[in-house]
């Protein structure tokens, strides 16, 4: 594996594929596509960044095993979590670190921009070349919303005691 999510970062490759968690502002769970599939108009994302105000910033990218990655050797078909200095810079050189190598249900966490943010990979589509993943503060889902405070109107009137007299028409 040459360029891990940090380094396909650096590069710049995917930029036009690649969308940017902020701790504590957004969360991810969609599907994050292996590289092969990058020029397929399905694939939306290949490259996650989890950005954190220190210089240290997390990329997140599926090893998928196919066309120029089928013969990588380390975490195939695995999403991958790793960590580099320097904002992201495409004009400076920064080490990278592999920190995750992650199948369906394993999950990464650590405390990012005073947050706790979890990476979990909730499914993989290895015929399609993607897994899917959720990128969230507590492990939370993406999609849950607060419960209304809207007053609602009151009930309809009970029913009656009475009962009802049907008058038939002759």
């Amino acid at each position: 594996m040459c360029f891990n999510g940090a380094k396909s970062w650096q590069t710049g490759w995917y930029s036009d594929k690649t969308t940017v968690v902020n701790p504590g502002e957004n969360c991810f769970e969609d599907d994050i596509y292996g590289i092969s599939k990058y020029g397929d108009p399905s694939s939306e994302v290949v490259l996650v960044k989890i950005n954190d105000q220190s210089a240290t910033d997390f990329y997140i990218a599926f090893n998928f095993k196919d066309g120029i990655n089928s013969q990588t050797v380390e975490a195939g078909n695995r999403v991958t979590v790793t960590s580099a200095a320097g904002e992201g810079s495409r004009t400076k050189y920064a080490v990278s670190t592999q920190l995750a190598k992650l199948f369906i249900g394993g999950q990464w966490s650590s405390i990012i921009g005073g947050k706790n943010m979890q990476v979990k990979v909730l499914s993989a589509h290895l015929g399609k070349g993607y897994a899917r993943i959720r990128i969230s503060e507590n492990g939370e889902d993406c999609n849950t919303s607060s419960p209304t405070k809207r007053i609602t109107s009151p009930p309809s009137p009970s029913p009656t005691k009475a009962p009802t007299v049907r008058r038939s028409a002759e």
